[in-house]
């Protein structure tokens, strides 16, 4: 993911990165670091939950707006 951030970057790309505890290296390199307080992975997913649903819905609602 790291890695993938580096070269979305190098392309000129925005990125959004979903993270946990402190968010790591991954929240210094993303343009959008989506940050939660949780250290357990289940945890994390579960915080992640209504940010995915947000982002879908904003990028529904920007292509097929009706």
């Amino acid at each position: 993911v790291i890695y993938a951030t580096v070269v979305a970057k190098a392309l000129g790309l925005k990125t959004i990165a979903l993270t946990g505890k402190d968010g790591g290296r991954l929240a210094t390199l993303a343009d959008c670091p989506v940050v939660v307080p949780q250290n357990e992975t289940f945890k994390i997913q579960e915080l992640h939950l209504p940010v995915y649903h947000a982002l879908c819905l904003t990028v529904e609602e920007y292509f097929w707006k009706e």
